[in-house]
């Protein structure tokens, strides 16, 4: 008995890059390798198909999850968000304090270098630039926790 086989059409667009890309290989694929055409596509989206995690790659797959309980949004998803967030917590306090003891050294080595300066008559005030552009009232905030608020 013959099979009279189910058919599914591709077209592809000849604006798109990728399409004209597998139009080419599809034009001049390589017979004496390849069976048919047919065949190259059947063994390509299986081997793309099995590569792929197979729980979301059929609407009834993606079903039968839904049903299950275990959806994408699960407590393991959950579970990597918070330690994904507790990870840039730490990361951003860890570089919020480096910079205020960085500003913070640096004001008091210029405040007694000031001091200095000023103690030997010397007409040059000593000024550090800063590394990083620090507004004004983040600066007085600084200068308050060194105990050199003006």
């Amino acid at each position: 008995m013959k099979d009279k086989g189910i058919y599914h059409n591709v077209r592809c667009s000849m604006h798109n890059k990728q399409h004209v890309y597998v139009h080419k290989v599809l034009t001049d694929l390589n017979l004496s390798i390849y069976k048919s055409k047919n065949q190259f596509i059947i063994d390509a989206v299986e081997h793309y198909a099995k590569s792929l995690n197979q729980e979301d790659l059929t609407n009834t797959a993606a079903e039968q999850h839904i049903r299950a309980g275990q959806t994408k949004e699960g407590p393991d998803t959950e579970a990597l968000k918070k330690e994904i967030v507790n990870e840039v917590t730490v990361a951003v306090q860890t570089n919020v304090i480096s910079v205020l003891m960085t500003e913070l050294a640096k004001l008091k080595l210029g405040a007694g270098s000031k001091q200095k300066f000023i103690e030997e008559d010397v007409e040059d005030e000593y000024e550090e630039e800063p590394e990083f552009d620090i507004p004004d009232d983040f600066r007085d905030v600084i200068k308050g926790l060194a105990g050199m608020g003006e």
